[in-house]
């Protein structure tokens, strides 16, 4: 099975989704077909107190085909490539930036009507034809829309004559005759004035978690277009790409969920098929029969071997062919000026008698046009006459030729790299892992056998047919140099993660390779990295829902702490790894195992003089306490904690446990005293600026003034933790007081305004997968009925 499997999910199912399965955060939010207030509603909840300058809607349109199915296209664009280009130039001036999903006429005059009044400027990537835009369809195709018209309803009132000349004279430098093709109407003297106050940083609804592509993609009209119709058809679960390898699935899967992302409510989202245990078909056709259908979500995946019977209603799609050959020798020319290859494939006959050699496999073009890098034009040409006729064979020999061609210590390099499960891998591992043969990367690199790819962090990149080769062909490395790389790699592995542990994202694309690191380093008795690597990855496994690999790594890393050699240093880990462990177990429900783990990183904190340990462990220790009613001792151990804490100035940690000590004295009805002690806790956050404790703790307060029947002041207390949520974008909070609110109305028999209410909650609990959205529909339904007089 190959690497990648990508799924959208729809929220409005009870149903398991993709990354329950998968132990993924919850997706990116997309906007509902035919729908666009859901993108108005999204960036009504993010806007900052002082909003961005410039508010821009990206129209990219990059039809599959023309007005037809059997159409040509207009000449390719690549929207994932444009919208990366745009994403980066947010990072130039503070903006709010969001892309129309699907780019179609309809939802453009939605979101840009007058009376909406969001965005100032409406960024246009598309073909033009005369007075007319090259938008599309909800399918992919052409779609040709009136200009004049269009202009005049998307430009009232919000037009800049400054931008725009400047925009006209930037645009036309080197093309005056289309000058008078560029119009602007409207109030040509509209200004944007900066905002008051700091320069905030840029707003990008992203409207998809799929990866960036490394190169535009082509071609694929025909299939590209069954996929959309088949995640359009409620009778199927899915769609399966299936072919040899090299033939452009991944691509396809990766364009295809991109394009289909605006269908799925709750988002799309791509996964390995290693990090979710469904490498064996069986599994995975457990998964895909789980999809509630009723609900519309869909998967799509990769897979090399046609599809078994296992599978129930997933449309096949085998790619037994490459790209059509307009595309491919499209394809081959951008190789070739991007990699400056040979500049005969510009010709067009040379690119054409490649792709018809190799029948359009685009790995086999992409091999065959770098190796013009090395060797001759002619040479290249020659080789090609005598590959195997079978494309995955042919393929397996142009690899074996780069390989060779770049020298011994490329081989050594790659099979080494073989250690890592994932196919990409940081640099600073790939380079420990190969040693004294680093200089073999560079010169795979330069051949095209691996790619190095330049993002937010550098990585080598090998393509599953590399990894194929290897085992095929690769000589033998001895066991010995192979665990002396691995050695090597855990201390770079070691060094990202203290670098990057809080990066939950980053820290995912590394998963497997993170865990094999635990695994190399514990079979090694490498004990101080298995502790630094189970610590600084913790709160990454239990974020991401990895909670059997945390537990297990968690009592490995406190065994591995225990074998240190005995120090301060060991000894503070091994207090931070019982309170980590401690919370687990508590979480969990084991009450007794987390009080017997925090009383031994108590004593392991007093034992070393760390007050603060000392402080945080006693707050923690009086909330088991609480989870056993047994308010008396947890109320004295807050208070110590409390004691200790004023006393090193710790303000945030102060403020906490006073927030946790009136919940005490709420829940013994002590309502005087839980909203005095609200109140400190509240003044110490606005001391600090803490504004998600201040949230919370207006919420709670409001939770008071309720029960005293002071509703009035319980709205007023509401609307100002909603006023901070909307700042933060915490939809947790603005669910909860929205709720709160809606309780209000209905006591004061205001039901339509609750229902409203209500059904807002709904939606904020909703777009987090939170199970509070279910009691918030029980409150609904209550209020529905009493409506109909029930």
């Amino acid at each position: 099975m190959e690497q990648n499997i990508s799924g959208g999910v729809n929220v409005n199912a009870d149903t398991v989704n993709a990354q329950d399965v998968v132990g993924r955060d919850k997706v990116t939010n997309i906007i509902v077909a035919d729908d666009a207030q859901q993108l108005l509603q999204q960036m009504s909840l993010q806007q900052q107190k002082q909003p961005q300058p410039l508010r821009v809607l990206a129209v990219i349109a990059a039809p599959i085909a023309g007005l037809h199915d059997n159409d040509r296209p207009p000449v390719s664009l690549s929207g994932r490539a444009e919208w990366a280009k745009l994403r980066d130039a947010s990072k130039v001036a503070p903006m709010l930036l969001a892309r129309l999903r699907p780019p179609t006429e309809t939802q453009l005059h939605a979101i840009c009507s007058p009376n909406v009044k969001q965005f100032n400027i409406v960024h246009f990537i598309c073909h033009g034809l005369p007075e007319k835009l090259a938008l599309e369809d909800d399918r992919g195709l052409m779609k040709l829309v009136f200009t004049q018209s269009l202009y005049r309803e998307l430009a009232a009132g919000r037009s800049l004559r400054v931008a725009f000349d400047q925009a006209v004279k930037e645009t036309t430098a080197q093309f005056e005759a289309e000058k008078g093709n560029a119009i602007i109407e409207g109030d040509d003297q509209l200004k944007f004035p900066r905002p008051d106050g700091e320069v905030l940083a840029s707003q990008v609804f992203e409207g998809s978690s799929l990866p960036d592509e490394s190169a535009r993609f082509f071609g694929r009209r025909k299939e590209l277009l069954m996929i959309a119709d088949a995640l359009n058809n409620a009778d199927l679960r899915g769609v399966a790409l299936t072919g040899i390898g090299g033939m452009g699935k991944s691509a396809l899967a990766f364009e295809a969920g991109d394009r289909n992302a605006w269908r799925f409510q709750n988002g799309v989202t791509n996964v390995r098929a290693p990090e979710t245990g469904m490498m064996a078909k069986d599994a995975l056709a457990e998964f895909v029969a789980s999809l509630n259908m009723d609900a519309g979500s869909k998967v799509l995946f990769t897979l090399r071997p046609p599809l078994s019977d296992h599978f129930k209603d997933v449309r096949e799609i085998n790619l037994t062919n490459g790209l059509d050959e307009d595309s491919a020798i499209e394809y081959a020319r951008f190789i070739a000026r991007n990699e400056n290859a040979a500049p005969q494939w510009q010709n067009l006959d040379e690119a054409k008698a490649l792709v018809d050699r190799v029948k359009g496999h685009p790995e086999l073009i992409r091999l065959t046009v770098n190796r013009s890098k090395k060797i001759p034009f002619a040479q290249v040409k020659s080789e090609l006459a005598p590959l195997s006729g079978k494309l995955d064979e042919a393929l397996q020999e142009m690899i074996g030729k780069q390989v060779h061609d770049a020298g011994d210590l490329a081989q050594t390099a790659l099979l080494r790299l073989t250690i890592f499960p994932q196919p990409r891998m940081i640099a600073e591992a790939a380079t420990a892992a190969c040693g004294d043969a680093v200089a073999g990367l560079e010169a795979l690199v330069d051949h095209g056998v691996i790619a190095f790819e330049q993002d937010e962090v550098q990585r080598y990149a090998l393509h599953p047919t590399v990894i194929d080769w290897v085992k095929r062909h690769g000589a033998g490395e001895k066991e010995t140099s192979l665990q002396e790389a691995r050695q090597r790699t855990v201390a770079k592995y070691v060094d990202f993660v203290k670098a990057n542990w809080r990066n939950n994202d980053l820290l995912a694309e590394e998963h497997d390779n993170l865990i094999a690191s635990l695994d190399w380093a514990w079979a090694d008795q490498m004990w101080s990295d298995v502790s630094d690597l189970a610590w600084y990855i913790d709160e990454y496994l239990r974020l991401r829902g990895y909670w059997n690999l945390a537990t297990m790594w968690m009592e490995r890393g406190l065994e591995a702490t225990r074998k240190m050699p005995e120090s301060n240093e060991r000894q503070d880990r091994l207090g931070k790894l019982l309170h980590t462990q401690a919370g687990f177990k508590a979480g969990l429900g084991d009450l007794n195992g987390a009080m017997a783990l925090f009383q031994q990183s108590l004593d392991t904190s007093e034992r070393l003089g760390h007050l603060k340990g000392t402080a945080t462990t006693l707050h923690e220790i009086a909330g088991v306490l609480v989870a056993r009613n047994d308010l008396d001792r947890a109320m004295v151990l807050y208070q110590q904690s409390l004691d200790l804490k004023e006393r090193l100035g710790d303000l945030q940690g102060k403020a906490r446990t006073l927030h946790q000590m009136a919940l005490v004295s709420e829940v013994r009805d002590d309502l005087n005293g839980a909203m005095q002690l609200y109140q400190q806790s509240l003044d110490t956050f606005e001391w600090l600026g803490e504004l998600q404790g201040k949230a919370a703790t207006l919420s709670e307060m409001a939770n008071i003034k309720m029960q005293q029947d002071e509703w009035s002041k319980a709205a007023s207390l509401l609307k100002h933790s909603i006023d901070i949520a909307e700042q933060l974008h915490d939809l947790y909070w603005l669910g909860l007081n929205t709720a709160k609110i809606g309780q209000i109305a209905e006591h004061n028999m205001n039901l339509a305004e609750a229902a409203k209410l209500y059904r807002e909650s709904i939606g904020y609990f909703e777009q987090l997968g939170s199970p509070v959205a279910e009691q918030v529909k029980g409150m609904l339904a209550k209020v529905e009925q009493m409506m109909k007089g029930g």
